[in-house]
């Protein structure tokens, strides 16, 4: 069991695959249209509200702001590396999403929330060096994160088995000469975004058949990775509407 925090991230998991075993609702919650509606959703699947002082709540999921409503959850459901490669192996366009070492659990939401906003076929997030499902990943993800379909497994692993049903591998790479809108992204696309600090590791770059940037004429050198995956994201979206 788990805890998802926040008015819109607690609503998504009820909609969501999650089993919601428990909603916590602290005392004096301004009323509001959406604490409305998840409470009236738990009272009709007989999921019990407990008024509770907020101090608990704070202890429930630490740091995450929680705006006065907790969910206790089930486990995050992963979804097979299989079964993701099985629902894009007859499509003729399609985006999966990877990321390789992105510690922070804020940017992994915000990858998230974009891809999913998107209509992106899934993500894949290594099992291990790498931010996980997190009640912080839910509220940045503004609980994005509970219709996302995502594979935790080796990212190599998955470069291979999606380049064998057709997909075009795309790394995310700072000091590539090559701007990401001079590719031909408008079949099957995986594009990989790596870490924090240190980018892509070696491995996977050698496993991309192209790598791309964010050309920077500013005074900055590049972008942080949440803001790329979006700028990317969309360049893909674009090509393949």
């Amino acid at each position: 069991m788990g805890y998802v925090a926040g008015r819109r991230p607690v609503r998504e998991a009820l909609l969501g695959r999650r089993q919601v075993s428990r909603i916590y609702l602290a005392q004096n919650t301004a009323p509001s249209k959406l604490v409305d509606e998840i409470v009236d959703d738990a009272g009709a699947r007989s999921i019990p509200v407990n008024k509770v002082e907020k101090q608990h709540l704070d202890k429930l999921v630490g740091g995450v702001t929680h705006q006065g409503i907790v969910a206790e959850v089930s486990g995050y459901p992963h979804i097979g590396l299989s079964e993701m490669i099985d629902s894009v192996r007859e499509k003729d366009k399609s985006l999966v999403v990877a990321l390789d070492g992105v510690l922070d659990p804020q940017n992994l939401g915000a990858i998230i929330r974009t891809a999913v906003g998107v209509g992106a076929d899934g993500l894949v997030i290594p099992k291990r060096r790498g931010a996980s499902i997190t009640a912080t990943v839910a509220k940045t993800s503004a609980g994005a994160v509970e219709h996302a379909n995502v594979a935790a497994t080796n990212i190599s692993v998955a470069i291979d088995r999606l380049k064998e049903v057709g997909f075009w591998v795309v790394g995310a790479d700072a000091e590539s000469p090559t701007p990401i809108w001079d590719l031909d992204l408008k079949g099957k696309t995986m594009l990989v975004l790596g870490g924090e600090n240190e980018g892509l590791s070696r491995l996977v770059k050698s496993k991309c058949d192209f790598l791309a940037s964010l050309p920077m004429s500013g005074k900055i050198e590049s972008l942080n990775v949440s803001a790329t995956s979006a700028v990317m994201i969309y360049e893909i979206v674009k090509q393949q509407t």
